[in-house]
């Protein structure tokens, strides 16, 4: 019974003792600042994500076969054509000013167009 005893918690020191694999922490690897390991570390993360995309798909598949009769939206179809789009608006308003002052344009007529752009300068 002894012998039993002995044997079994030397076995228990003996295993939990024994070396664990280092798993590689993203923030771990990170901080190294090694590309060899950060390499490594992408290429098994992209082969997780391959894997797991092939999953879901297979799954995707086997839902849509189980389940033919899903609600998909309807949608509808309109051929577009290339017509003028324009837009007028007119404006109207006071300015109030500190002294008695008339302005009247140049000549009257619309606006069709503006050739400088914010900050250009502008003289007569």
């Amino acid at each position: 019974m002894k012998k039993t005893i002995i044997t079994t918690i030397v076995l228990l020191l003996i295993v939990s003792c024994g070396g664990t694999k280092k798993e590689q922490n993203i923030d771990n690897v990170l901080a190294s600042n090694d590309v060899k390991q950060l390499k490594n570390l992408r290429k098994q993360i992209e082969s997780e994500k391959e894997n797991l995309s092939a999953k879901i798909e297979k799954i995707n598949t086997k839902i849509l076969e189980l389940e033919p009769n899903t609600n998909q939206p309807l949608i509808s179809v309109q051929k577009l054509s290339a017509h003028g789009f324009k837009h007028y608006f007119e404006v109207q308003g006071n300015v109030k000013t500190k002294k008695n002052v008339l302005i009247y344009p140049e000549t009257p007529g619309q606006l069709v167009s503006i050739f400088v752009k914010v900050g250009s300068r502008v003289r007569k």
